[in-house]
């Protein structure tokens, strides 16, 4: 996902439009093994539909515009199947699901909301080049257990859920415009009453080299302040308008504690948004539910707002407490929390591990073409990128 803050403009996947979720669940992953399975039946059903001689196209290029709130979200794709006759257009999305099938039509819309949605925007693609045909769009559920196949037609409602969807997604968009926007007016301040004259240059190179390079390194001894003064190299970036957020990586998580406590020297939690990104285990209650729609209506009840408890400076305990009240995942909480983070710290792992930089990866609006890269303790980096990709 791209937003351009200056067009209100969102440019993205289709399956990235019908994913976003700004709430619990908020860029969940795939697991591997379904991706595998998923391409296996798409290339059995690409036969099968050969096989019928009616002239189906196959990974069709779509592009269309929704606008929505001011903005205009611009959605991208390939739908799996395409066929054109002159009076209308008919369009298959295949879709592997780790359910028993068949199963009413109503369950699985309501379930599978989001492949409805994907569908949804390809008919609207269709539907703005197409003329007077009539489209239609169709999702064919399979259980790869079994090869069960179930088709569900687009609802009506199909047209009205896309607008939603686009409205929801403009509203992040503009919420993330409105934090570009406050943090251009970040106070800038000293973490020390006196400042080191030598300190106060290194500030100053740092300022000048970020004018030469994309890349710095900062070499000082122990006891320096090269947190301090890279944190607020940093923020004086937000403020320029040069990025939009900050991601501090860690390679010891007891550092990650002291980062903060620096960064609050600089900037109060009502000034600067920050997230402690903690392990998935540390979140972990238990007796809560992993049931999606409950966890949903949990949230709802609760009044879950991401963006209050980073105004409150929430702390893993308390969003543990939180998530114990409410009945939702803690996890859920803190990944919601992301998407309005100006500032996330973290381990060196979700960035460079691939089993862990998903967590950030799938945060909806994540975009590391617009943040800051600060990794304190640099030297060990090496080390520890050999063994998130040595194979134990």
């Amino acid at each position: 996902m791209r937003i351009d803050l200056k067009a209100k403009r969102v440019e993205l996947s289709a399956q990235e439009f019908a994913t976003f979720r700004p709430g619990p669940g908020a860029g969940a992953g795939g697991a591997p093994w379904r991706a595998e399975a998923g391409r296996q039946w798409h290339e059995t059903m690409r036969k099968v539909a050969e096989a019928e001689g009616q002239g189906w196209q196959f990974e069709r290029t779509i592009a269309c515009e929704v606008g929505a709130l001011g903005w205009t979200i611009a959605i991208t794709g390939r739908a799996d199947q395409w066929r054109e006759t002159e009076t209308e257009v008919s369009i298959r999305e295949i879709k592997t699901i780790s359910l028993k099938l068949p199963r009413k039509p109503e369950f699985l819309i309501g379930r599978f909301a989001h492949h409805f949605l994907q569908l949804a925007a390809y008919c609207h693609a269709a539907r703005l080049g197409s003329g007077a045909r009539e489209v239609k769009g169709e999702l064919i559920f399979i259980d790869p257990a079994d090869g069960t196949r179930q088709p569900v037609a687009l609802p009506r409602s199909a047209e009205a859920d896309l607008l939603a969807q686009a409205e929801t997604l403009a509203a992040h968009a503009e919420n993330r415009r409105a934090s570009h926007a406050r943090l251009l007016n970040l106070p800038d301040r000293l973490p020390f009453k006196e400042p080191r004259p030598e300190w106060l240059q290194c500030g100053a190179d740092l300022d000048q080299a970020g004018l030469d390079s994309p890349t710095r390194l900062l070499v000082a001894p122990t006891g320096f302040g090269k947190t301090s003064a890279a944190l607020r190299h940093g923020l004086g970036l937000l403020r320029g308008g040069r990025a939009g957020r900050l991601l501090y990586l860690t390679g010891k998580g007891t550092g990650q504690t002291q980062v903060l406590t620096e960064l609050r020297r600089l900037a109060r939690s009502n000034e600067l948004r920050a997230v402690l990104l903690r392990p998935r285990a540390e979140h972990e209650v238990e007796g809560i539910t992993d049931d999606p729609e409950q966890i949903r209506r949990n949230w709802a009840n609760a009044k879950i707002d991401p963006q209050h408890l980073l105004e409150e400076a929430a702390d893993l305990r308390r969003v543990r407490e939180i998530g114990r009240l409410a009945g939702v995942p803690p996890w859920d909480i803190t990944k919601a929390m992301l998407g309005h983070a100006d500032v996330v710290i973290c381990d060196y792992n979700y960035v460079f591990s691939p089993r862990n930089r998903a967590a950030l990866e799938t945060v909806p609006g994540w975009d590391m073409a617009d943040t800051v890269l600060v990794v304190d303790e640099a030297h060990n980096l090496p080390e520890r990128a050999a063994e998130c990709l040595s194979l134990r």
